[in-house]
């Protein structure tokens, strides 16, 4: 019977290990994962500011576009 527990005691230890190597992996592939999600959120916010600056004129220009085209349809 001791035999017996000692070996099962030995077996949940190696489920332990392997399930704790197996978390480690995880958490690493998390982070790898974190760092491409905020890269992207950067990327996300540059574009979003270079947007913004071009904004107003590519908004002037269009309303520019459209009053010159509907002073002269023919164009």
């Amino acid at each position: 019977m001791v035999k017996k527990s000692k070996k099962e005691l030995k077996n949940c230890e190696d489920l332990i290990l392997e399930y704790e190597d197996k978390l480690q992996k995880l958490k690493e592939k998390a982070s790898i994962e974190k760092k491409k999600i905020d890269a992207a959120r950067d990327a996300n916010r540059s574009i979003h500011l270079e947007f913004s600056e071009w904004q107003p004129s590519v908004k002037h220009f269009i309303g520019e576009s459209l009053l010159e085209e509907s002073l002269h349809p023919d164009l």
